[in-house]
């Protein structure tokens, strides 16, 4: 997914110094990838689970 991520930074960065409006339009897609990628990695975490407080 970081991969994803990155390509999708590279195809923005590439994009602006041809047509700043279609770079712009990639933009929402960056942002809804990496809430996706962060997403996935709260879910993968073992570590980030919640604490029980048993009674």
């Amino acid at each position: 997914m970081v991969a994803l991520d990155g390509a999708i930074a590279a195809e923005i960065a590439t994009a602006a110094r041809r047509d700043p409006v279609a770079a712009g339009l990639l933009a929402p897609y960056l942002a809804w990838s990496l809430y996706a990628t962060a997403l996935t990695a709260a879910v993968r975490d073992p570590d980030n689970e919640p604490q029980r407080h048993d009674a």
